[in-house]
């Protein structure tokens, strides 16, 4: 008896111990009737190539953790709120579905049809997003820090307001997108495709943009402290009154860029081509201009003082009221 009881107790601690995440199959038999399923429990549900296509889903709220949409077929349905943490999403179809607020925290979205599909405040941390298209989303306010976002496509997309900080966005491709305010610290950003995006008071401190393509860009006000610029192209680009103190602008295209009053203060913009480039009132203090070409240049009023400037190309800059290397200032 005793034997048979202390079995008894080793099997009870067993089933204890390990927690069992499954679905309500209540919940997943009124989802597969009637498609309306607000505020379920489908945590851990096998959905895999469910069809939902024609028939408006209501998932609203519903708890889908861990769940396999894999392959299925979600186009318009309603996952607003829906928590979708860690959830299998590859190869779902998710065009013109709602997302707003959704919690995608470490979701697999790799080969995810999004098209049309709204993310507004959606939670997408340490997400996979790898080489999907989101051209022309909103995104806005949308958490995506830490994601793995390589290689997507966000061309026309709006992520104004949008966390990106620490994400992987190697290769994406970005032209024409909403960024305003956008927190990109840390970001992996190396070469990634922003012409003619609006960064408008992005914060890109610490970013690695080694190769990115600004074009005509609009950064103006950007924070972009100790970020890493190397050979990157901001031809056209609009960066008054951005700051780059500390940055690595080595062989940076300014040509043509507006930087009014901006801060380039201990830069090092070795090499860096800057002919024809509006720099007045610039802040260019103790920064590394060795071999820069400022061929037109306008530094009228700008602050060169204490920059290194050994084989510098600024005889034919507009130096007029602007401080020299050697703390001269220059009288018109």
């Amino acid at each position: 008896m005793k034997k048979n009881w202390a079995i008894a107790t080793v099997i009870l601690a067993m089933g204890l111990a390990t927690p069992v995440i499954a679905e309500n199959l209540a919940d997943v038999d009124r989802l597969r009737r009637s498609y309306l399923c607000p505020g379920c429990d489908l945590t851990g549900a096998n959905l895999r190539g469910l069809n939902l296509s024609n028939n408006r889903a209501d998932l609203s709220g519903s708890d889908l953790r861990g769940a396999d949409l894999s392959q299925a077929n979600l186009r318009g349905a309603n996952l607003q709120d829906a928590d979708l943490r860690n959830a299998y999403l590859g190869g779902t179809n998710l065009e013109y579905a709602l997302l707003d607020g959704a919690n995608l925290a470490q979701a697999d979205l790799r080969a995810t049809l999004l098209e049309g599909a709204t993310l507004r405040n959606t939670y997408l941390a340490n997400a996979n997003l790898f080489m999907i298209s989101l051209s022309g989303n909103d995104l806005e306010n949308a958490n995506l820090s830490g994601a793995d976002m390589r290689n997507i496509y966000l061309g026309e997309s709006n992520l104004v307001g949008a966390n990106l900080v620490g994400a992987d966005l190697n290769r994406a491709y970005l032209v024409g997108a909403e960024l305003e305010n956008a927190d990109l610290r840390g970001a992996n950003l190396s070469g990634v495709m922003f012409r003619n995006a609006n960064l408008r008071g992005a914060d890109l401190r610490g970013a690695n943009l080694r190769g990115a393509s600004l074009t005509s860009a609009d950064l103006s006000g950007s924070d972009l402290r100790d970020a890493d610029l190397e050979k990157a192209d901001l031809n056209e680009a609009n960066l008054q009154d951005a700051n780059f103190s500390g940055s690595n602008l080595a062989e940076v295209n300014f040509i043509d860029a507006n930087l009014t009053r901006a801060n380039l203060s201990e830069a090092n913009l070795q090499f860096a081509e800057l002919a024809n480039a509006n720099l007045e009132n610039a802040d260019l203090t103790g920064s590394n201009l060795i071999e820069a070409n400022f061929t037109n240049a306008n530094l009228r009023y700008a602050n060169l003082n204490r920059a290194e400037s050994d084989r510098a190309q600024i005889e034919d800059a507009d130096l007029c009221h602007a401080i020299l290397p050697s703390g001269k200032k220059v009288n018109c």
